[in-house]
């Protein structure tokens, strides 16, 4: 894929449009850049579904920094108690988390 495809998909990333509807940049994505790097943000954008999940069962490889803003990482920076989320806690910190969920989703 060529880098002007690849700028092309990271820029509708941020558009108007594709806060309405996500599908087609995600189908985009995943037909011309599965894994593709975002300076930007400072990291990879994954869309296969199987990718992604996999990333997210394995967080001794895959587990996230700190946010970044700005495509410069905030070493010192830490996120808000509140602010955390399944996204931002790692095992074993997000199990209880991850356990209030699930209850409430099989609640349903």
């Amino acid at each position: 894929m060529g880098a002007a495809v690849a700028e092309d998909l990271l820029g509708k990333l941020f558009t108007p449009e594709y806060l309405e509807d996500p599908s087609p940049v995600y189908a985009d994505l995943r037909e011309h850049a599965p894994l593709l790097w975002h300076p930007g943000i400072d990291s990879w954008v994954v869309s296969p579904f199987a990718d992604c999940a996999m990333a997210i069962k394995d967080a001794t490889r895959f587990a996230c920094d700190e946010r970044r803003v700005d495509g410069a990482a905030h070493e010192t920076a830490t996120i808000p108690t509140a602010l955390q989320s399944l996204q931002s806690l790692h095992p074993p910190e997000n199990g209880p988390l991850r356990q209030l969920l699930i209850e409430g989703l099989h609640a349903q």
